[in-house]
C-alpha cells in the first residue's frame, strides 16, 4: 500500500468513501488512528470523512455480512465483526487526538507547534476574511 495518496474527483465520485475505507484499511494493517493524516479543504468534508469511517466500523462490528464486504474492500479477508469493533474502540478512545482536519487547520497546528523553527513570532494569528483583518 502507497504511505500517502492524493485523491482529486469532481464532486460525487466517492472520495468520502474511498477516503474512509482506505483510513480502515490503514488501521487494519496496525496504524494507531492518530498515526494517519487525512486531510480535506473544507470542514464540511472533514465532518463527512470522519463520520463515514465511525458509520463503516459501527455496522461491520455489528453485521456479519457488512463485515464480510468490508473486509473485502480493506483486503483483510479474515476481519470480522469482533475485529471492526476492535479498530472502532481503538478510534474512539483517541477522538481528541485524531488528524481528520482541513489543510488550513492543520497548517496552523504545525505552525504553533514550531514557531521557533519556523521563524515566526510565538504569539501569531492567523488572518480570516471573517474576521476584524479580512473586513478591511
Amino acid at each position: 500500500m502507497k504511505q500517502h495518496l492524493a485523491i482529486k474527483a469532481s464532486a460525487g465520485s466517492g472520495k468520502t468513501y474511498t477516503l474512509a475505507r482506505r483510513y480502515i484499511a490503514i488501521l487494519s494493517r496496525g496504524a494507531k488512528a492518530t498515526e494517519i493524516i487525512a486531510l480535506t479543504f473544507s470542514r464540511k468534508a472533514a465532518g463527512e470523512i470522519f463520520d463515514s469511517i465511525i458509520q463503516t466500523l459501527v455496522l461491520a462490528a455489528s453485521d456479519p455480512a457488512t463485515a464480510k464486504q468490508t473486509a473485502l474492500e480493506i483486503k483483510q479477508p479474515e476481519y470480522g465483526c469482533e475485529d471492526f469493533s476492535t479498530l472502532l474502540s481503538q478510534m474512539l478512545s483517541s477522538l481528541h487526538r485524531l488528524h481528520i482536519n482541513t489543510l488550513d487547520s492543520f497548517a496552523t497546528s504545525v505552525l504553533k507547534a514550531f514557531p521557533n523553527e519556523l521563524g515566526i513570532p510565538w504569539e501569531f494569528s492567523i488572518m480570516d476574511e471573517q474576521g476584524p483583518e479580512g473586513q478591511q
